[in-house]
């Protein structure tokens, strides 16, 4: 369930940022889902990747602390999930968009 809750969570989030981008620019929802799939994309990496930014700017003492962990904990965000659901809205726009705007190739 949570697995699910992640997934279709970051789909409408990534819908969400869209339609913002539809409104920002008055453009057509299909022209901006590329773009919004692909700044998901790049912003997740940014927080996901084994180096990544939110771990890179903690303190040292912070960052040990966290890092042994004695008692099971419950897991709550897939990562790699959330990183497969941007990729799979992305692909399937780029997709839909391609098929729509064939002619124009």
């Amino acid at each position: 369930m949570v697995k699910a809750i992640n997934f279709f969570g970051t789909a409408g989030l990534i819908a969400l940022l869209n339609f913002v981008l539809m409104v920002l620019f008055n453009t057509a929802f299909i022209e901006m889902s590329v773009l919004a799939g692909l700044i998901a994309i790049v912003f997740i990496r940014l927080f996901t990747s084994p180096s990544n930014y939110a771990k890179v700017n903690r303190p040292i003492s912070i960052s040990r602390t966290e890092t042994v962990q004695f008692d099971e904990q419950k897991v709550y965000a897939y990562p790699a999930l959330i990183l497969y659901a941007s990729f799979f809205y992305t692909l399937l726009f780029l997709i839909l968009t391609i098929v729509t705007y064939y002619d124009y190739f």
